[in-house]
């Protein structure tokens, strides 16, 4: 959707209430216009200076925000079986994304990603993770996410996260498989979060 936006998020303006619902609309209506095929989740997030972050989210992808080593917020889980998708022949429209604006803090650490990590990683094993990560760069800690959740999945006889939830939804476990699997990582720096100056 990024190659269809002509919108700058970085230009966002913090008096609109809905910046990424805007961002996303306009990507949608030119990917729209190419009936390009093939289908995909979204998870859009924007920290203003104020310290609210707005995070969209449609689909399987999520996002996670770790504060002082406990997840203080985590995105809807999708229904297994129908997940909300965006695509040329799709049933639903970025109005149908969820849309959430949090307060954050100095030092709190949200992770963007796909189900290819949140299926196979629990919140311990993340936290594990982000611990032993210290003052390594964001980027290397994404990366040690995927390839963990990539591990994980290998491992065929595992509970995890997808079958945890496909128990809560009443559904048989679906096999364990890889999948595509992409994190990001950001930390909340002084000056950004709740009451930081720009």
């Amino acid at each position: 959707f990024a190659q269809w936006s002509e919108a700058d998020p970085l230009q966002a303006d913090a008096s609109n209430a809905r910046p990424l619902l805007d961002i996303l609309e306009r990507a949608y209506a030119g990917m729209q216009s190419t009936k390009v095929l093939g289908s995909c989740t979204v998870c859009l997030s924007l920290l203003f200076p104020d310290g609210k972050l707005h995070v969209l989210n449609l689909g399987d992808s999520g996002l996670r925000v770790f504060r002082k080593n406990k997840v203080v917020f985590a995105t809807h889980e999708e229904r297994i079986e129908s997940p909300r998708v965006l695509g040329w022949s799709c049933e639903h429209a970025p109005s149908d994304a969820d849309y959430l604006v949090l307060d954050v803090e100095p030092g709190d650490i949200v992770v963007s990603a796909t189900d290819g990590v949140w299926d196979h990683l629990w919140d311990d094993e993340l936290l594990a993770l982000l611990r032993r990560a210290g003052g390594e760069p964001e980027d290397a800690v994404a990366r040690a996410m995927v390839e963990a959740a990539q591990w994980r999945a290998a491992d065929r006889g595992r509970d995890n996260p997808l079958a945890s939830l496909a128990r809560r939804q009443g559904l048989p476990p679906a096999p364990t498989q890889r999948d595509d699997a992409t994190a990001v990582v950001g930390r909340v720096c002084e000056g950004c979060g709740r009451g930081g100056e720009e």
